[in-house]
């Protein structure tokens, strides 16, 4: 959260953040935040803050989001899909007008980068919280600000950025250039309409899914063409520019922690880079600020190469990494957007009065499955549990969700943000990793174990050694160490002591009949908890239990495990769990354990584990089992949704003989396209579904022969 402990450093003083109404400068009263999650509750913090009244909008999906909540008023603006509400422009407009907002900030995604709706803001007398559509069209579009760019002397990525998008021209330019080359839709941003292609075989097929993904997100499928550069780390340089010509930096960003485009861990300063390669970054990200006549925060990206670097593009928004720039400066960006847009000078205007302090990260926290290619896992937020983090000193949460509510699959899988500052690089990282260590989320597949496997890495310790192919290219080894075999029967005794006292507490509420027991909680196991049988992956553990008193000891195959329970309490959490939140003494140790407990399933934290939990099937039965290794292969030779979305594209039709591995269909959940592929040699018997569909998961969409055409 957004608190007092973030301007510890700020050289703002009380009497300039009262609103100063000048000729030049209109005061902002209302804001109308056109976004949705962690970024909309982020704006809206500030903006009351500085006593200004604030308006949500929110979708059909989004009608009991924390952001609406959040806001002093918020009001409905369409049906799920962002098509029809976040980036209905329109609607929106007409939401400003009846609310009377002054001012509308776009934060990021959606129409944050949309130079016409820029325009119709200031068009209909609003304040647009950003730069002009012009500076917008000038470094906004990744082609136009490449020739800016060049003709300032800044190193530029070969490449293709031309008007000619023909599929033939595309093809002809990658071939010039030479394989491999980055494919980027022009208005990219997050990972989405951005592909790399290794060879010729792949170019049209990886040409039309990002052109896709690039129209859904965006609304813009235009793309350009860069060389790939491989090994090289993704620095940027925050700007700030006002209307008076006034142009400063914050300071440099390092993303090279990033996995297919996708940033997963931010840091500021970026670390390791020579005086003179960092004078000279800077001085080019002010140069680009300069030539656009751009106003408000943008960010200029480079690709750093040893102690050479290439421009980028230049995210004319606010960045979804800017609170490490914000822990480091003690500066308030977004509250120095909405000075600048109402017309004022940057509130420093020496670059030498910034300065910069410690070291801090942010990790991303998204609901996506690692064990399943990074998959987005939309859901409920069964148990979401911050309060361990919110105790943490000089540690920011942002986050757009709170326990009970709904991930939907119209929108990105972000979920919320850890944000670590300390006064060494070491000492941050260690802080942001005992953060995510104390992170209990459960519902929806999530990335934290993944993220604190990465945070032990070598090469994130290492300064200056990450780059931004090293995710894609250790991703099994970095899967791997997630597994803790070590503590895994220690665990199964844990779950089994949870499951103990959840029983327990349950029918201390109830009569004498053991089902008469209220709140509906059961494990699928004897109620006595004497015995539990406990899966994790291919490993059953069969655990004995014995009480005396707060001693407790488990029998496990010819080993017994000992431990106290010196306090315990078990809790309620969505759809009907239990969770016991334990003290154990086990050894010469005194740990903290939660053991977490939904249906069939059973989910152990532990700051111990190389992952911070570990899950279990609780007496699974066989046929959840055999259910669960099929996937998107439904059986009966039928191709199944993996996750609720929408039908993009269908690539075949019935009777057609297909190719293990040939695509089949293309659909998009959560802002990113998926292809579903042939899993064996076959025929196309059926096409059970149309483009456009909206289908839940495990529908199924394509029917397939291993013999001749079907007949149906």
């Amino acid at each position: 959260m957004f608190s007092s402990r973030l301007l510890f450093m700020n050289n703002i003083s009380v009497a300039q953040r009262s609103c100063k109404s000048t000729t030049q400068s209109k005061c902002i009263k209302k804001l109308l935040i056109a976004n949705r999650g962690e970024i909309a509750c982020r704006i809206i913090r500030t903006a009351q803050r500085l006593d200004i009244a604030t308006v949500a909008v929110y979708s059909e999906a989004d009608t009991n989001a924390m952001h609406v909540n959040l806001a002093d008023n918020a009001y409905p603006i369409g049906p799920s899909p962002p098509s029809s509400s976040y980036l209905n422009q329109q609607c929106i407009l007409n939401v400003a007008l009846l609310c009377q907002a002054d001012a509308i900030h776009p934060g990021y995604g959606f129409l944050s980068e949309n130079a016409a709706f820029a325009e119709a803001c200031v068009q209909n007398g609003f304040i647009f919280v950003g730069p002009s559509s012009s500076a917008m069209r000038a470094m906004g579009s990744k082609d136009k600000a490449k020739e800016i760019m060049s003709s300032a002397a800044v190193p530029v990525i070969d490449g293709y950025h031309g008007v000619d998008q023909s599929d033939v021209r595309l093809k002809a330019e990658t071939e010039r250039i030479g394989y491999p080359v980055m494919l980027k839709a022009v208005c990219s941003g997050g990972g989405k309409g951005m592909r790399v292609i290794v060879n010729e075989s792949e170019f049209l097929d990886r040409l039309h899914s990002a052109r896709s993904e690039s129209k859904s997100a965006f609304g813009d499928d235009r793309m350009i063409i860069e060389k790939l550069v491989p090994c090289a780390r993704h620095v940027e340089v925050q700007i700030f520019g006002d209307n008076y010509g006034n142009y400063v930096h914050l300071f440099e960003r390092d993303c090279s922690a990033q996995r297919r485009c996708q940033k997963l861990i931010e840091e500021a300063p970026a670390p390791s880079i020579s005086d003179t390669t960092r004078r000279s970054m800077r001085k080019a990200a002010i140069a680009a600020a300069s030539c656009a006549n751009y106003t408000g925060a943008g960010t200029v990206e480079f690709l750093v190469d040893k102690d050479q670097f290439y421009f980028l593009e230049m995210n004319t928004r606010l960045q979804v990494e800017h609170p490490v720039t914000e822990m480091i400066t003690g500066i308030d960006l977004v509250e120095w957007q909405l000075r600048i847009a109402s017309g004022e000078r940057l509130p420093i205007q020496d670059q030498t009065s910034i300065t910069s302090r410690g070291h801090s990260f942010e990790a991303r926290i998204y609901a996506q499955n690692p064990l399943e290619g990074f998959a987005p896992c939309p859901g409920n937020l069964i148990y979401f549990d911050l309060s361990y983090l919110a105790k943490m000193s000089n540690l920011r949460l942002e986050v757009g969700y709170q326990q009970g509510d709904a991930v939907s699959s119209h929108y990105d899988p972000l979920i919320g943000k850890i944000v670590a500052w300390d006064a060494d690089r070491t000492s941050a990282l260690q802080k942001l990793h005992d953060a995510l260590a104390n992170l209990q989320l459960f519902g929806v597949g999530n990335n934290v174990a993944f993220l604190l496997t990465l945070c032990q890495h070598s090469r994130l310790s290492l300064e200056g050694a990450m780059h931004t192919k090293f995710i894609d290219e250790h991703v099994e080894q970095l899967l791997h160490n997630r597994k803790d075999e070590q503590w895994l029967k220690v665990a199964a005794c844990w779950a089994h002591l949870g499951s103990y006292l959840a029983m327990r507490e349950s029918m201390r509420h109830c009569c004498s009949d053991p089902f008469g027991i209220s709140d509906g909680f059961r494990i699928n196991t004897a109620p006595t908890g004497d015995r539990l049988t406990v899966r994790s992956g291919d490993t059953l553990v069969s655990t004995n239990i014995k009480e005396s008193h707060t001693m407790f000891s488990f029998e496990v195959g010819k080993e017994t495990y000992k431990m106290k329970c010196v306090r315990s309490t078990v809790d309620e959490c969505a759809e009907g769990g239990k969770i016991a939140k334990m003290d154990i003494e086990y050894g010469s140790e005194r740990i903290q354990v939660s053991s977490l407990f939904i249906a069939c399933k059973a989910r152990v934290y532990c700051s111990r584990f190389a992952g911070s939990f570990i899950d279990f099937n609780l007496a699974e039965p066989a046929w959840a089992e055999s259910l669960s290794k099929v996937g998107a292969f439904s059986g009966e030779m039928n191709i199944a949704a993996p996750l609720p979305g929408i039908i993009e594209r269908i690539v075949v039709t019935a009777g057609q003989q297909v190719k293990k591995g040939d695509v089949l269909l293309t659909m998009v959940a959560m802002k990113m396209e998926f292809s579903l592929t042939a899993p064996f040699d076959a025929t196309v018997d059926r096409v059970l579904c149309q483009a456009g569909n909206s289908v839940p998961k495990g529908a199924k969409l394509v029917h397939l022969s291993s013999g001749e055409v079907g007949t149906h």
